[in-house]
């Protein structure tokens, strides 16, 4: 062995902790410590800590999500504005399409209903008591835009799953 070994081996002395003491006094004057860092260090690793577990539960979420293949699916969805009010019940026909039923109120009779899905356009007209239908509708997002008779503006709801 070496006499560098010997001395990294030894505990500090009191020579060591007069040495060490005078490099951090020499430090200190020439290259304080900003104000706030410790504080700043403290707050940005609580945040990284807080994205780390939000992460984890986003993971384990979508896990659950995946790991459940049954679910309950809207059967009822009402719309309401200033013009008139709306209620469609889904009826589901397979896994690809509903038969939609729906009530209106505030349109006449003459009104029609559109439903927008990515396939394209159905219409269906509402008869005197406010109902329509669509006999077949694609599952998937879609809108309902209510066109009334007139210089009556449309109604656009938000898309919505069916």
């Amino acid at each position: 062995m070496n006499a560098d070994h010997d001395l990294a081996a030894q505990p500090l002395d009191e020579l060591d902790d007069r040495i060490l003491a005078a490099i951090a006094d020499v430090l200190r004057a020439n290259d304080p410590v900003p104000a706030g860092l410790a504080d700043d260090v403290k707050f940005a690793l609580t945040v990284q800590a807080l994205h780390a577990e939000v992460a984890e539960l986003q993971r384990l979420g979508a896990e659950t999500a995946l790991a459940r293949s049954e679910y309950t699916r809207t059967q009822t969805l009402t719309f309401s504005a200033e013009a008139l009010s709306a209620m469609v019940t889904l009826s589901p026909i397979d896994d690809d399409e509903v038969r939609v039923d729906g009530w209106v109120t505030g349109l006449d009779s003459s009104a029609t209903v559109e439903l927008r899905a990515d396939g394209g356009t159905t219409t269906a007209e509402v008869d005197e008591d406010g109902r329509f239908t669509f006999e077949r509708a694609p599952r998937g997002l879609v809108r309902f835009v209510f066109l009334p008779s007139g210089d009556v503006r449309p109604v656009i709801t938000p898309t919505v799953e069916i």
